[in-house]
């Protein structure tokens, strides 16, 4: 992989909106032309014109684009309850603290992508509950822009906006089974976990992924030392 931007979203207002209204195609293009350009350009307002704005990219704290990473790099990451944010000269001493952190607040408030038996009942259509249906505060996304590159200098209207806007909304409302055309997508889209309190969370980008250091091995973590104090 190339590049990859990483994103996070409140649910809540997806959710209050979808509740409302209810969704349609015309929804599923909107956020599918939206998230495509989300690796092109800054805003989320930037695909659509002035007057076909939408409620739910008109409320408050919904989209926050955050920053790119090159597949190779490296970074620490502190989620703060309402924000993300990049430790760039995070050192040895600095990164055992935040894991030490990491493990005294917990993970009780961290709802992470499905387990595999969840993932396995999702297939089957079966049900389980999902942690995030009421609870979702925030959930950090990253989305790879070498998918959206193949179609920054084609038409909007040759992008793939329905599939991949219904594929997103169920991604974020956690409709597992039904975001599998995007997962599957060369990861175009992945989540990497939600918050359902506003508390802290260690987090790095390493190895093209984005990754609570809670998943982290000792032997990863002892790499990860060994590059920062190398910086």
């Amino acid at each position: 992989m190339g590049y990859a931007r990483v994103f996070w979203i409140r649910e809540q207002p997806i959710r209050k909106y979808i509740a409302s209204t209810g969704r349609d195609d015309a929804v599923a293009d909107e956020v599918g032309k939206q998230v495509l350009s989300l690796a092109i350009k800054d805003s989320f307002r930037a695909a659509g014109a002035e007057d076909a704005a939408l409620p739910l990219f008109d409320a408050p704290s919904v989209f926050f684009p955050f920053r790119s990473f090159h597949s190779t790099d490296f970074c620490v990451l502190l989620w703060t309850g309402n924000r993300l944010c990049a430790l760039p000269e995070a050192s040895p001493t600095m990164f055992d603290a935040l894991v030490d952190l990491a493990g005294n607040v917990g993970s009780s408030h961290i709802v992470l992508p499905l387990s595999k038996p969840e993932y396995q009942a999702a297939i089957r259509g079966g049900k389980w509950r999902n942690a995030l249906e009421q609870d979702a505060y925030a959930s950090l996304y990253y989305i790879y822009e070498d998918f959206t590159r193949d179609f920054e200098r084609r038409p909007t209207t040759d992008w793939p906006c329905s599939e991949f806007g219904a594929a997103t909304l169920n991604l974020m409302l956690s409709n597992w089974d039904r975001s599998e055309s995007i997962r599957n997508h060369g990861s175009a889209l992945s989540r990497c976990c939600s918050f359902t309190q506003p508390e802290c969370a260690v987090l790095v980008w390493s190895l093209n992924c984005l990754r609570l250091v809670s998943d982290l091995d000792a032997d990863e973590m002892q790499r990860m030392r060994e590059y920062l104090a190398q910086k």
